[in-house]
């Protein structure tokens, strides 16, 4: 792929955006799970979550503040205007580089990021949001590119098939959204689409069409034509509307606001559909059979073949990030800054913490250590009854 054509490409039409790569079964475009006979696991009992170490124990300094974590193997991505790369079992950091002193006008937050096969892309936020390009390694920051400053922040990519679906928006402001579409093989940028007044929240691709998530109470174009290169909406020419909070993959469509619905990507039948006692703060997450709706009120959680509850945990304040998954367990972070390690199988809490004083921002497992973007950067190991 040509990278610097790529990001030149995008400078021209002042449209850019972070990427988040999305495979058969992406990142953000979480899929309806295979059916499976689950074998049978103990059940865990978690007593509490020990702190294993922090930013400064792993040589980042005092003021390393990433704004997100994600998994690469064995290691582990800690982005933000400080970014680096660590091996999480020393700890200690493989590479680290400079965002923001490698961007004119600075960074102050990373709003999303994705490792691809040769190059870090992070969606950042600075004077205006832009896309920052590093190496694989995020050793060098190796060209960045401004978004329209009528926009705030890069809200979902995906890369499939040589093109990059941009989705941005701005919500305190002008309450729009853009959609921008990049050829990555050529550099050259294909499409792109403005609603003066729609919010765009996230974005799917299932085969030959994009679905967007609009924020909009009326019909609204919503969806964009891979092969003909024009947008359409979902209720004309495929019978449903309200595509918002949405996630495609295994030909699955999952869409998230009064009600949970999964329809057939291609056939657009309604596979199921679920009511939700509160609108879903992000699209729906798929693990091990089961599909999870986070919302203001917790988590719910539904058989991903039938659609039926097999859980309701009530969290003291709206959840807004995804669970992080291990074994049986999954944690959630809530807006009051509460961790709850809660049993997948049962939906039981198994242990939830204090109050921790700082905000918890976001969360990965990987190597038996839970890392949470909080306070700087910080790792817990599960403790259990014995």
């Amino acid at each position: 792929m040509n990278r610097r054509s790529l990001l030149g490409a995008l400078a021209v039409s002042s449209v850019t955006g972070c990427l988040r790569l999305t495979e058969p079964q992406g990142q953000n475009n979480t899929a309806r799970a295979e059916e499976t006979t689950r074998e049978p696991t103990p059940k865990p009992t978690v007593v509490g979550l020990e702190e294993r170490w922090d930013h400064e124990d792993a040589g980042l300094g005092v003021n390393f503040s990433p704004d997100l974590v994600q998994a690469d193997g064995d290691r582990v991505f800690a982005f933000g205007p400080q970014t680096a790369l660590l091996d999480p079992a020393v700890p200690t950091p493989i590479n680290t580089v400079d965002i923001s002193a490698g961007v004119d006008g600075g960074v102050n937050e990373v709003s999303d990021a994705i490792v691809d096969e040769d190059a870090c892309y992070l969606g950042a936020i600075g004077e205006t949001p832009l896309i920052v390009q590093t190496d694989r390694m995020a050793s060098e920051v190796q060209g960045s590119v401004q978004l329209s400053s009528e926009l705030e922040r890069v809200t979902e990519m995906v890369l499939q098939d040589e093109l990059l679906f941009v989705a941005a928006g701005a919500s305190r402001t002008s309450n729009r959204g853009q959609l921008v579409v990049g050829d990555t093989n050529t550099g050259e940028q294909v499409f792109e689409y403005t609603w003066s007044d729609n919010y765009l929240d996230s974005l799917a691709v299932s085969d030959e069409t994009v679905f967007l998530g609009v924020q909009s109470t009326d019909p609204v174009v919503n969806a964009y034509s891979i092969a003909d290169q024009e947008m359409f909406r979902t209720d004309q020419r495929f019978g449903f509307d309200g595509v918002y909070n949405v996630n495609v993959v295994d030909g699955v469509l999952y869409t998230a606001s009064t009600g949970l619905v999964a329809r057939d990507a291609a056939t657009h039948e309604v596979i199921y559909e679920q009511e939700l006692p509160t609108i879903p703060q992000l699209p729906p997450v798929v693990h091990d059979g089961q599909v999870y709706a986070m919302t203001t009120a917790g988590v719910r959680a539904f058989d991903s073949e039938t659609g039926a509850e097999q859980w309701s945990v009530r969290t003291t304040d709206a959840v807004i990030y995804p669970p992080a998954f291990s074994g049986r367990l999954a944690f959630v972070a809530d807006i009051s800054n509460i961790i709850y390690s809660i049993d997948i199988e049962t939906g039981e809490i198994l242990y939830e913490t204090e109050r921790f004083e700082s905000s918890v921002d976001d969360l990965e497992t990987i190597k038996e250590q839970l890392m949470t973007v909080m306070d700087g950067f910080r790792a817990f190991t599960v403790q259990y009854d014995e």
